[in-house]
């Protein structure tokens, strides 16, 4: 997103290293990533009734993969807890449905962060500095 009244310039969030190319290489195919992915464990929870509990395996700073998540539609907002597993307080985030997997690609959803995430920083460059991000 590019900046605006009231609008978040998600550039400024950004988790590639300075210089590194910013879009993949299959720009404009419907898998593009922004952000670099880090394999992680974290526990997630869907607020609201019922409450929902599952994890995601890996991590960037625009968002979650969780392989089980509860069935919602490409496009449906929730509301969910993040536990980074560190010791440190869950925070809540809003979160969009960016996609299901199935019919040839992974199982899972992929839960995109409507609002940047800043707590997420150190944590992924510690990720960043510990393993290789994921394809």
């Amino acid at each position: 997103m590019r900046g605006g009244a009231g609008v978040i310039d998600m550039d400024n969030f950004s988790d590639r290293p300075a210089g590194q190319q910013r879009w993949p290489a299959r720009l404009g195919s419907k898998n593009a990533r922004r952000h670099v992915r880090y394999n992680a464990m974290l526990s997630v929870h869907e607020l609201g009734h019922p409450r929902h509990n599952f994890s995601a395996t890996d991590v960037s700073l625009g968002g979650i993969f969780c392989p089980a998540a509860p069935h919602r539609k490409v496009g449906s907002d929730m509301l969910v807890e993040i536990d980074l597993c560190d010791g440190k307080v869950p925070f809540v985030a809003p979160v969009t449905v960016a996609r299901r997997g199935g019919d040839g690609t992974p199982a899972g959803t992929g839960l995109a962060f409507r609002s940047p995430q800043p707590q997420l920083r150190a944590f992924i460059r510690g990720l960043a500095a510990s393993q290789a991000a994921v394809p």
